[in-house]
C-alpha cells in the first residue's frame, strides 16, 4: 500500500519535471508576454532557451518547423512590434499559443521550402523582456545572443533573416553585429533613422515635439542606420530592402537610405517597392516577404 502511495507520487514528480522541462502540456495555454527572466519557470526544451551571456539573462521562446538539428540553412522569422497586446490579458492575444505558433512556422515552411524559426522578441509570445523597452540595445544584444545558442544547441549553419516593421529593424541590427552567418536578409516596412522618424511620425499627426526621443518615448534607441559600418562582408549575402511607398508608419525614404547607405559599403542590397494594406500601406501580408526568400538566395 505504502509502495503504491509512492509510486504514484513518484511518477507525479517525475511528469511534473518533464512537463517544466519542455512545456509540452502547456502547449494549448497563453504564453506569458513582459515577463522577468527566471531561470526556475525557463520551460527550457524544443521551444525554449536560457541565455545566459554577456550583458544578456533571458527566457527566449521560439516555434520551429522542418528538421533544425544540423540544418545548413534556416530561415528565422522576427515580427513587428505588438505593443499593443502589451496590456491585454495573454488569453487575449491572438495565436498567443505554442500551438498556434508552430502552426505559423509549418505554414511558413511550406512556402519557403527550408526549415523554420519563428523567434519571439524580447517581451512577447512567451519571451521575457519589456517589449515596451523596444529598439533599445539590450533587446538587440538578446536577440542576437538567442542566434548564436540556436547555432551551438541545434549545430545551424547559416540563417535566412525575416522580418517586418520593427523585426525588420531588429534584422539590420543584426547585419550591424558583424554576424557572417546571415545568407539572407529579407526586410519588409523597416523602422530605420530613428529619431528622423519618430519626428515624421509626430508631425503627421499633429504631436508635439519630443527631440532625442524614440517614438516609444526612450532616449538613445540603436539604430541600424547608424551602425552599418560594423556588417561583416559576405561575398554571397544579399539584402533585400522591401516597402511601399505610401507607409505612414515607417517612411519609405528612410528605408531607402539605410539601403543606400549599406550599399555604399559594398554590400549586395536591393529595394523592391511593394503594395501594403491600406489605410496605413505598412503591413503586405506574410506571403510577400516569404515569396522573396527563395530568390534571395539565388546567385549572379
Amino acid at each position: 500500500m505504502i509502495y503504491s502511495v509512492l509510486q504514484k507520487v513518484s511518477t507525479a514528480v517525475w511528469s511534473i519535471i518533464l512537463t517544466a522541462g519542455t512545456g509540452f502540456a502547456q502547449d494549448s495555454e497563453p504564453l506569458t508576454w513582459s515577463s522577468q527572466a527566471d531561470h526556475s519557470r525557463c520551460p527550457v526544451g524544443p521551444t525554449a532557451l536560457w541565455i545566459d551571456a554577456p550583458d544578456v539573462e533571458a527566457c527566449m521562446r521560439f516555434f520551429s518547423a522542418g528538421e533544425i538539428k544540423s540544418a545548413p540553412l534556416i530561415v528565422v522569422l522576427l515580427r513587428g512590434d505588438r505593443n499593443a497586446f502589451v496590456k491585454i490579458h495573454p488569453s487575449k492575444i491572438p495565436q498567443n499559443t505554442v500551438e498556434e505558433q508552430e502552426k505559423l512556422a509549418k505554414d511558413a515552411r511550406k512556402r519557403v521550402g527550408l526549415p523554420v524559426i519563428s523567434l519571439a522578441r524580447p517581451g512577447t509570445y512567451g519571451s521575457s523582456g519589456n517589449h515596451l523597452r523596444r529598439r533599445q540595445k539590450p533587446e538587440f544584444d538578446t536577440i542576437n545572443a538567442t542566434l548564436n545558442a540556436l547555432r551551438e544547441r541545434y549545430g545551424i549553419g547559416e540563417f535566412v533573416l525575416v522580418g517586418h516593421s520593427g523585426g525588420a529593424t531588429a534584422v539590420g541590427a543584426m547585419l550591424t553585429y558583424g554576424r557572417r552567418d546571415i545568407r539572407c536578409a529579407i526586410i519588409v516596412s523597416g523602422a530605420f533613422d530613428l529619431l528622423e522618424r519618430a519626428r515624421w511620425l509626430r508631425h503627421l499627426n499633429g504631436r508635439r515635439e519630443k527631440p532625442g526621443r524614440d517614438t516609444t518615448g526612450l532616449a538613445n534607441p540603436y539604430d541600424p542606420i547608424s551602425h552599418t559600418g560594423g556588417i561583416a562582408i559576405h561575398p554571397e549575402r544579399r539584402i533585400v530592402v522591401m516597402g511601399d511607398p505610401h507607409d505612414t508608419v515607417t517612411p519609405f525614404s528612410l528605408q531607402k537610405k539605410f539601403a543606400e547607405n549599406v550599399r555604399l559599403l559594398g554590400h549586395q542590397v536591393e529595394v523592391h517597392r511593394i503594395k501594403a494594406r491600406a489605410p496605413a500601406h505598412h503591413y503586405p501580408g506574410p506571403t510577400v516577404s516569404l515569396d522573396m526568400v527563395k530568390p534571395c538566395l539565388r546567385t549572379n
